[in-house]
Formats: structure tokens, C-alpha cells, sequence
């Protein structure tokens, strides 16, 4: 189906990038969708279970699956298939990096401005399927408001479609809308249609610091408050400040980050009134950046969780989505308990979308290639309890990230939603037998 040289046993490749308990030994590479096609026909016959692996950056992403007997590479689908650049939209292959798209429309004067971790060699399908997004979708929206086509592969091989390559596109189901975030388990998308937009005149990155997460909330209100429109705004305290590497730029205890765009005067007026508005709210640092180092600030702030991943390979990431006048309380609060545990922290926030990274690790003798059985008892605890005072505070929070150490140890779900059985139907009228990236998605599904 593939040809002989496409088709590999690669225990090693596999092991690193598939998160089962038994990942394959097998690796097909189609060089198209119709390949693709019969690949997974072949599996539904053959009741084998199936992973779709683009970078293998989103491997420690969301839940385990017990056994998968085949992976399959999207590593030779990076084509670009139609741009007109007039048109502000892209048709892309679904391997493709996003570096390397970004790198294709800046030849063009546009972006594509969904920043994601692991920028080098996550695929852009990958990133939608794990719907993750960076500090621009506050200004920019999220891969649901960019994403206006998709074709992908059925669990048993049928070539689909949502969605298309215009704009004004209305016709049929939105697909699109489904298959972002469904972690590969409704079928494996091959094919993108993307709204791009130009890359603005003029930028300005605007740094605060503070003494306390309430007066550094309390700004962030403000500034969403008022008339400056920020395409980003994102608020870290001092851990997350380290392991995003941009200590150097603040030491507050915590730290706000505030990026403008748009025509110069735009960012000359947010340099002179910015300042302005929070004079009053126990700012402690204030900064303006306008040259070249505000790409390396921000990339270094989208790879915030990849860094902290390598550095701390025994810890956890918590998304929690919280409305925003709860983020003081959870990120105090949050931090509380990890201290009582004596485990360390830090705290990560998309300050205008109400998104929060809470980072879990082990401490001293509890850290170790696998964290160890002292981490391995006491973090899974802490972690559910985090994501349960997420929805005491009214919001949601699952455990996006944690190593494979802790499974069976952890329910990274928190409380199913009252939409589950909903999703279940959707999983068993799309994959009937399970043969797509099985136990990966929310609730085991």
C-alpha cells in the first residue's frame, strides 16, 4: 500500500512517540490520503488499533492507551496544496510543521497567528488535533475560529470532508469543529484549509511586575477593560517566569506581559497610556520592547510547557479553563496545596481567556527519571485535587500532561461532564470498533 521502504519496524521510533503501555513495533508512512485509505481499511479488518504520529510532541498529552499495534506517520504529507495569497487562506497537508508553515506565509507578509509549543516539529495536525493554542488566541481566536476545511480518513477508510477553501464556506456539517480537540479518535486528518491574516505594521510588548497575584489580576482586569485591544496578555508567576527562561527580563514575584499591534501610532500610544493606567495597582517593574526580542519573548513564553516537559520529566501539567474573576483564587489557592505537599509549582496564565497551566513536580529526593514512589503517591493526589478546585470555582480542568509512571495512579478527567454520553455516541457512529487511538481522549474514549 505504501511501498516497501515506507513501511518499517522501528520499536525504538515507536516507543518514543506512541502513549501506550504497548506501543507498536510497526510504523506505515503513507505518502497521501488514499494510501492512508487503504491502511485503515486493512486495520478495521484486521481489528488492529491505530495512532496517527506526526512530530511526537504531543506524546505525554492526554490519556494512555493500553496496546496500539500499528502507528502511522504523517511524516511524508507536508505539501502545500493551493495558496492564494490575495485571498488570506492556505491549503496545507496535515504533516506539515508549523514552523515550516510560518515560514511559508512570512514569504508572503502573513501569519498564521496560533503560537503552539514545541514549535519546530509539531505538525499542524497534530497541534489540531490536540487543540492546543498559545498567548495570541486572546486577539486572534482559537484553531476552531481559523480552520475552514478539513478532509481527513474514517476509521475504516473512507475519504471525508467539512467544511472548504473559501471563507464564506457554509455548507454541510462543520466537521472541522469536530475533529479539533478529538485527539485523533474520530478519524486522521490529512488535509487543512486555514484563514491566515497579514503580519501587522507595528508590535509593542509591554512588561509589569507585581508583588501579588491579586494585584497583578486586578491589572490584567484593567487592561482587557480598556481601549488597547491586546493580541496577547498573559500572566506568570516567578517558577513559570524561570522555566519560561525570561527571568531576566522581570524578577517580580509575579509577572504580567501585555502585546499590542497594529499601526504605529497604535503601539506609541499603548507605550505612553499603558504605564498610565496601571499607575496605582503596586506595579513594581514596568518595561516597553519594540525590537526584534519580542519574537524570542513570546516563542519563549508559547514553549513554556515543552521546557518545563524536559526539565521536569516527572511532573504534570493542569489546564484548567476558569472564568476570569476566579484566577486569583485558583492560582493562591492551587499553590497552597502544592506547598503542603511539598511538591513545586508554578503558575501559567492566558490572563484574558481564562486558561491556567498549574505545574506540578517533585522535590528533591522525590525526583528521579520517574519521579520516584514518594512523587508517584503524593502528585497524582495533589494533581486531582487541583483540577477539583477548578470546579468548585465554577470552570473545568483536566491533566493535559503527566508521564506514563502515573498511569492507573491518576484520573487526569476530573468530574465527566454531563455531555459525555453524547461524545461516547459520536465516538461509537465514527469508530464503531475502537480501532482509532484508543483511551487517548477525555473520559477514556
Amino acid at each position: 500500500m505504501c511501498g516497501a521502504a515506507n513501511v518499517r519496524s522501528d520499536t525504538p521510533w515507536c516507543a518514543s512517540r506512541v502513549r501506550a503501555i504497548t506501543p507498536p513495533e510497526i510504523v506505515a508512512v503513507p505518502a497521501d490520503r488514499e494510501q492512508l485509505a487503504a491502511i485503515l481499511k486493512l486495520a478495521t479488518a484486521e481489528k488492529f488499533t491505530v495512532t496517527p504520529v506526526g512530530g511526537g510532541t504531543k506524546r505525554n498529552c492526554g490519556g494512555i492507551a493500553r496496546r496500539v499495534d500499528l502507528a502511522v506517520s504523517t511524516e511524508r504529507m507536508q505539501r502545500v496544496i493551493d495558496y492564494p495569497a490575495s485571498d488570506l487562506t492556505i491549503t496545507v497537508e496535515a504533516g506539515i510543521t508549523i514552523r515550516a508553515l510560518r515560514e511559508t506565509l512570512a514569504q508572503h507578509g502573513q501569519m498564521l497567528p496560533l503560537d503552539v509549543t514545541c514549535l519546530n516539529d509539531a505538525t499542524l495536525g497534530g497541534t489540531l488535533a490536540a487543540n492546543l493554542s498559545g498567548p495570541q488566541r486572546l486577539g486572534y481566536g482559537g484553531w476552531r475560529d481559523v480552520v475552514i476545511g478539513i478532509q481527513f480518513v474514517t476509521a475504516d477508510g473512507r475519504l471525508a470532508k467539512g467544511g472548504g477553501r473559501v471563507v464564506k464556506n457554509v455548507a454541510g456539517y462543520d466537521l472541522p469543529k469536530l475533529l479539533i480537540g478529538s485527539f485523533g479518535t474520530l478519524g486522521i486528518i490529512t488535509e487543512v484549509s486555514l484563514k491566515v491574516f497579514p503580519i501587522p505594521p507595528a508590535t509593542g510588548t509591554f512588561v509589569f511586575g507585581f508583588s501579588s497575584i491579586a494585584a497583578a489580576t486586578e491589572v490584567t482586569h484593567a487592561i482587557l477593560n480598556s481601549p488597547f485591544f491586546p493580541q496577547s496578555l498573559e500572566l506568570l508567576d516567578a517558577a513559570a517566569g524561570a522555566l519560561a527562561g525570561v527571568t531576566g527580563t522581570c524578577t517580580s514575584p509575579y509577572i504580567v506581559f501585555v502585546s499590542v499591534a497594529g499601526p504605529q501610532v497604535v503601539v506609541d500610544r499603548a507605550s505612553n497610556d499603558l504605564p498610565k493606567l496601571l499607575r496605582g495597582n503596586g506595579c513594581l517593574f514596568s518595561q516597553a520592547i519594540t525590537d526584534g526580542s519580542q519574537d524570542r519573548l513570546w516563542n519563549s513564553l508559547s514553549d513554556m510547557t515543552s521546557a518545563y516537559l524536559r526539565a521536569q520529566p516527572a511532573g504534570v501539567a493542569i489546564k484548567a479553563s476558569l472564568p476570569l474573576l476566579q484566577l486569583t483564587a485558583f492560582i493562591g489557592e492551587a499553590k497552597q496545596l502544592a506547598e503542603d505537599a511539598q511538591l513545586s509549582t508554578a503558575s501559567g496564565a492566558h490572563a484574558g481567556t481564562g486558561i491556567v497551566y498549574q505545574y506540578l513536580w517533585p522535590e528533591g529526593a522525590d525526583r528521579g527519571p520517574e519521579g520516584g514512589d514518594r512523587a508517584i503517591e503524593k502528585l497524582p493526589r495533589v494533581a486531582e485535587q487541583i483540577v477539583s478546585l477548578a470546579e468548585r470555582l465554577g470552570g473545568r480542568a483536566t491533566v493535559e500532561w503527566f508521564p506514563l509512571a502515573y498511569d492507573g495512579k491518576l484520573n487526569p478527567w476530573g468530574k465527566l461532564g454531563d455531555d459525555f454520553p453524547l461524545m461516547q455516541r459520536i465516538k461509537s457512529a465514527l469508530d464503531p470498533h475502537g480501532t482509532l487511538n484508543p483511551s487517548r481522549f477525555y473520559g477514556g474514549i
